[in-house]
């Protein structure tokens, strides 16, 4: 999954990564609303509570330019709810097949950090952000599906002292 700080220092983009994240129980056909799925990110962000937080609300409003906690609640909303009436709600590959999504800037730093790891991987980007990914032929060979069958010899049996294939 992409980096939520890539997405969120991203000037031109709102912080689509937790509302897609947030959207995930939405799409799965769980849930037709966030608000609706306890574990959600969604109401922490709209109703804080006062105890025991996972999200850093004050970060967040600062990375994305909003200088209200309130005003963070309410713009929360406002793009949970602009995604789920646009349609555009959907499982998108940006976000789930990227190893980094966001700014340009942050796109660059994760390839150079990777070094030669990343010298099949290819940056890129429009309008709505920039992401790093990998070419899906870089895992063909290791999992087409159409290569080979799984059978009971690949079975693998966990022992304390050593891993040993059954077969």
């Amino acid at each position: 999954m992409a980096s939520l700080h890539g997405a969120l220092t991203n000037p031109s983009v709102p912080p689509l990564v937790p509302v897609y994240i947030d959207l995930n129980m939405v799409r799965a056909g769980v849930v037709k609303h966030p608000s609706e799925w306890p574990f959600s990110g969604y109401g922490e962000i709209v109703n804080p509570q006062k105890r025991y937080r996972l999200i850093d609300r004050e970060i967040m409003a600062h990375l994305v330019g909003i200088d209200d906690l309130t005003r963070l609640s309410k713009s929360y909303q406002t793009w949970v709810e602009a995604e789920l009436s646009s349609g555009n709600g959907k499982r998108d590959s940006r976000w789930t097949e990227s190893l980094a999504a966001g700014s340009e800037g942050f796109v660059r730093q994760t390839q150079k950090t990777l070094g030669n790891r990343a010298r099949k991987r290819k940056a890129s980007g429009d309008d709505r952000g920039w992401e790093l990914r990998e070419t899906q032929s870089a895992y063909s060979s290791h999992f087409d599906p159409q290569k080979e069958v799984l059978s009971s010899k690949d079975r693998v049996v966990w022992d304390k002292k050593r891993i040993r294939t059954v077969s």
